[in-house]
């Protein structure tokens, strides 16, 4: 037997619109936490990397580098869970508005 929740008592729009809800703020935290982690694991890496193997260039030209390195993984990562976030609550939104029941979490 399957515990009954708040959504299980709502109307069929109210759930529509809380699962629209949902998938939006779902996709807006997974960019932000994208960036958040690309940068926040990229740059320390980076930093190693340029350090141990370019040397002989300038610092400034290292630190540019960096910088360059960390921002476009972030914005890779951000992105694909902007994407990944926003597919998975289309097909939620899609599955409720055929009347299909969602057995995940939200």
């Amino acid at each position: 037997h399957k515990p009954s929740t708040q959504a299980d008592s709502m109307r069929p729009d109210d759930r529509l619109a809380l699962a629209l809800r949902h998938a939006a703020l779902a996709s807006i935290m997974g960019l932000r936490n994208g960036l958040h982690y690309g940068v926040k694991i990229r740059a320390p890496h980076s930093l190693v990397m340029k350090f141990l193997f370019s040397m002989n260039k300038p610092v400034k030209e290292n630190i540019i580098a960096i910088i360059k390195m960390s921002f476009a993984h972030a914005r890779n990562l951000g992105a694909f869970v902007l994407i990944y976030k926003g597919i998975l609550g289309a097909l939620r939104v899609l599955q409720l508005s055929a009347g299909g029941p969602i057995n995940t979490a939200p």
